[in-house]
């Protein structure tokens, strides 16, 4: 196998090391709507790393308008960015795909609060009927004869 295949596999793993279930669970806030992605790279990080949004899209390979349109809240974070983001700034791709998922989710929620409450759950159509059986005694115990 050569160098360079080899060093693929261990980006690989190091990207998704640590990348469980649990990575995909989102809380969604009640007094406000959650921040969004681009917002948090625009207020967050680049300040604090000092950079343009050429210098982010540069980083990342990716074109400076689709950067751009994520800083101005137009367009969301990717499977694709999310792997980007958490390789440049050595998060897991969860991070990014829960910040957005949060949002996304808010929003939903927000704008079919009404249909959903008229939404019959399946479990709750459905009438169960349950034969009740006798419970069986427990066994005698084994007595050893003398």
């Amino acid at each position: 196998m050569s160098r360079s295949r080899i060093t693929t596999i261990e980006a690989h793993r190091a990207a998704f090391s640590g990348f469980g279930p649990d990575d995909l669970m989102v809380l969604l806030p009640t007094s406000r709507a959650p921040t969004h992605p681009g917002e948090l790279l625009r207020e967050e990080f680049l300040p604090d790393f000092g950079w343009s949004a050429a210098e982010l899209a540069e980083r990342l390979r990716l074109p400076t308008t689709t950067i751009e349109a994520l800083l101005a809240e137009q367009t969301t974070v990717t499977p694709d960015m999310a792997l980007r983001l958490g390789r440049l700034f050595a998060q897991t791709p969860a991070y990014w795909l829960k910040a957005q998922l949060a949002f996304d989710l808010y929003f939903a929620l927000k704008a079919a609060a009404a249909d959903l409450d008229e939404i019959v759950p399946v479990n709750a159509e459905v009438e169960v009927e349950v034969e009740l059986v006798e419970p069986v005694p427990p066994p005698e115990p084994i007595r050893k004869a003398s």
